[in-house]
């Protein structure tokens, strides 16, 4: 069993919660408080969109884009999901609840709250950094991973669905286990509400009975948390193997965290470990691994890569859904998209021009952004990890086998 317990009902830092939304100090409210402060929120903005809608004749849940049949999942355009949970709020959360892919580039821009191109910048400024002495080695995930950020909709509860659009956007585009497209798939493909439809129906079927008490068995059309294990369950319910990875005492020693990243980035070889296996490879390696998601209580994060620096101190690299990638970099990053460009001839079509981009970056900033030092890890006690195995899709008995979640601790 995990030992994160009770998770639809954590609450974040007391330290300095702040509404998403208005910027007040939420850290003296109770949660149920918090989330009747956020509803408030909902509310106002459902009935001024409600009102937008009869002025303008239209249907609110006529809004929701709907999906274009392809014989590529990968490059359709991008989606939005269908619930089963209907109201204003719903219907609002449902206009912007796209998933999106690098590949979907050729087709249609990403949403506002997703950012691509972002691990190639994040390498460059690496390669910057080790120019300048300043980092030794490190190493990243998949580079094709989206930044998917929180919107309006699911302030305050979002965290573990941006964080599980983000593994879906590497696992869409990498190429190791192809079959994995069509299980994202299949039935409903990503999204904040269709993945409270993915859990509901993995309860169904008996997959985390622990979990599905918790949470009362009711996720659609809610606002309840979820954390690694129901991530977890989606996961391994649709065929996809993960692991979950516990660290019990990592608040006294984050360095068992890391030292647990740095192995899976660069496995250890028959002598030694991943930090020596550092110095002998290329100072800045982009590998085919997809991101982890992170897990502490009251927040997850998605795991990018790990950086030694000067002194060989790790620091974590990592896309949190609740930090908003500032619009300069955000503005780099999808100025490397593919254009469509226009040709005279209408029986050559359309042709893909990717722009050359050759701005100034101030790297330093950049990994500022994304750096998660030990320091920052030592505010949490407990710390859990879901890896992704990239083997191939579970068989059914080993589907079945994972319905009790089982955890791997390390200490």
């Amino acid at each position: 069993m995990s030992q994160f317990g009770n998770r639809g009902e954590w609450i974040g830092n007391s330290e300095n919660i702040r509404c998403a939304v208005c910027d007040q100090s939420l850290s003296r409210m109770t949660d149920d408080a918090r989330h009747l402060h956020y509803e408030t929120h909902i509310d106002e903005n459902a009935r001024r969109l409600h009102y937008e809608a009869q002025f303008q004749g239209a249907d609110m849940r006529q809004t929701v884009f709907q999906p274009q049949p392809q014989i590529d999942p990968r490059h359709s355009q991008a989606f939005a999901s269908t619930s089963r949970y209907s109201s204003p709020f719903s219907s609002m959360g449902q206009a912007s609840d796209q998933f999106w892919t690098l590949s979907r580039a050729v087709h249609t821009r990403p949403p506002s709250n997703y950012t691509p191109n972002l691990i190639p910048i994040l390498r460059r400024a690496l390669n910057r950094s080790h120019s300048k002495g300043a980092t030794q080695r490190a190493a990243l995930c998949h580079e094709e991973l989206c930044h998917i950020s929180g919107e309006f909709f699911d302030s305050g509860w979002g965290c573990g669905y941006r964080n599980f659009l983000m593994a879906c956007s590497s696992l869409y585009e990498q190429q190791v286990i192809p079959q994995y497209v069509s299980l994202l798939e299949q039935d409903r493909g990503p999204g904040v509400r269709n993945l409270q439809y993915w859990l509901e129906k993995a309860w169904s079927e008996g997959f985390d009975l622990v979990g599905a008490e918790q949470l009362k068995r009711r996720l659609v059309g809610t606002r309840k948390w979820i954390g690694a294990a129901e991530l977890y369950t989606a996961f391994t319910h649709r065929g996809i193997p993960a692991r979950l990875i516990d660290f019990p005492q990592s608040g006294n020693d984050p360095e068992v965290v890391t030292r647990w990243v740095a192995n899976y980035f660069f496995p250890p070889r028959a002598t030694g470990n991943a930090f020596t296996a550092l110095s002998s490879v290329s100072p800045i390696v982009q590998t085919d691994k997809p991101p982890l998601i992170l897990q502490h209580q009251g927040h997850s994060r998605t795991i990018v890569g790990i950086e030694l620096n000067r002194m060989g101190v790790p620091n974590l690299l990592i896309f949190d859904p609740g930090r908003k990638i500032p619009d300069s970099l955000r503005a780099q990053a999808l100025s490397t998209l593919p254009t469509m460009q226009p040709t005279s001839s209408k029986s050559e079509g359309n042709k893909l021009k990717r722009p050359q981009n050759h701005e100034d970056v101030d790297y330093m900033s950049v990994l500022r952004v994304f750096r998660v030092n030990l320091n920052n890890l030592r505010k949490r006690d407990k710390y859990q990890i879901l890896a992704f195995t990239l083997e191939p899709p579970l068989s059914n008995e080993e589907r079945s086998a994972r319905k009790i979640v089982h955890s791997e601790k390390v200490v």
